[in-house]
């Protein structure tokens, strides 16, 4: 959740931690205003034909919009951002986001922090924690350098939020390159600027998680501390490889591991999912073509945010990229004209026939390109 993001740049006075976190790399500067400009693609994962986590959304009526699934902390969101999904944002005129994070005042965020992240007076975090719980604790406060007295004070929910918040920066990852702050500095930079709109606020999700049973958030930070050390990496890998069910497993994990977190995982994407859904089909329905980013844990599973609009009437298709100058496709092949039917890796692999804008991955998600428009992909320096 956008909470993460705005938590790491928003928490309470604390010690510095025992090794700071290496510094961010400097904003990229925002394209001309209404000009479709190419990214350099990152890596092979954006030049090999891979899906993306970027959804296309149409309905007869209604111009085509966009759903990308964000990662809220990277170490560079510029160069994982791909060509397909850059021509999603050109195209939109606004932006849909969960948390305007350029919008936070800081102040009121500690206000929110301090208001529903710690313990009123007369209380503390040993009266919630059992006695091996409290010792498991200990090694990461160290490792943060966070003082016992002041880990005291917090309750569960907020102390597992900063001890993840903590280990990814350790490793090089920050709020200010996530994939949905990286977008709305691109819409700020904009003349004039991209309007943002949010599908939820900062405090409504601080409330969502002080409001969760004090077992839950115990549970939380119990799962916290044995979380494995390479999950966010697994995740990051099958998001940037577009690998819906992987990260379904991976996102889903604690909730098998550790049944008690049920309804965490209720209130943060089952609900928040169906609440945001709602907001998305009122903002889609006013006929403005979007790009919405929200995390990318929303857009996979049963209840995800692309099946609830489904069930809306939408026609919502996972966006597939492929790499511009070959033989087998001339260009993107998403989200732009596909006039020659270009069959998937996948489809032929199964010895599936093409369909002009329909192609399908291994794992059975269909995906279909919305139309940007040819004259933009040619000025963009596609090739068709």
């Amino acid at each position: 959740m956008a909470l993460l993001a705005a938590c790491a740049g928003n928490l309470p006075p604390l010690p510095a931690p025992t090794s700071p976190a290496p510094p961010a790399p400097p904003a990229p500067p925002a394209p001309p205003a209404g000009t479709a400009q190419r990214p350099q693609p990152a890596g092979p994962q954006a030049s090999e034909g891979k899906p993306t986590f970027l959804f296309s959304i149409q309905r007869e009526g209604l111009p085509a919009s966009y759903l990308h699934g964000s990662i809220h902390v990277l170490k560079n969101a510029s160069a994982e951002r791909t060509p397909a999904v850059q021509a999603a944002f050109e195209a939109a005129q606004a932006l849909v986001v969960e948390v305007d994070l350029t919008g936070i005042d800081p102040q009121q965020m500690q206000r929110n922090l301090l208001q529903f992240g710690m313990y009123p007076d007369g209380d503390d975090l040993t009266q919630h924690l059992d006695a091996h719980a409290w010792s498991a604790l200990q090694p990461a406060l160290q490792r943060m350098g966070m003082a016992t007295e002041t880990a005291k004070r917090m309750r569960p929910w907020l102390l597992s939020m900063m001890m993840t918040v903590w280990t990814l920066e350790q490793r090089g990852f920050s709020a200010a390159e996530g994939v949905d702050y990286g977008f709305m500095k691109l819409a700020k930079a904009r003349t004039p600027a991209l309007e943002i709109v949010e599908l939820e606020s900062a405090e409504l999700q601080t409330r969502l998680m002080a409001q969760l049973p004090e077992d839950v958030q115990v549970a939380m930070l119990v799962d916290a501390l044995k979380l494995p050390e390479d999950l966010f990496e697994n995740m990051l890998a099958a998001w940037r490889a577009g690998d819906l069910e992987e990260l379904e497993t991976l996102a889903f994990r604690s909730l098998h591991d550790t049944p008690e977190l049920a309804p965490m995982y209720d209130v943060l994407f089952n609900q928040r999912n169906h609440s945001m859904t709602a907001r998305l089909d009122e903002l889609l329905s006013a006929g403005k073509p979007l790009f919405a980013v929200i995390g990318a844990g929303h857009l996979v599973g049963k209840d995800s945010v692309p099946n609830l609009l489904r069930a809306r009437g939408y026609t919502v298709e996972q966006v597939f990229e492929r790499t511009p100058g070959t033989r087998e496709a001339r260009g993107m092949v998403t989200p732009f004209d596909n006039p020659r039917g270009l069959q998937h890796p996948a489809r032929r692999r199964r010895g599936l026939a093409s369909k002009p804008g329909r192609y399908a991955t291994s794992s059975g998600y269909r995906a279909s390109h919305g139309r940007v428009g040819s004259a933009d992909a040619r000025d963009a320096g596609y090739r068709w």
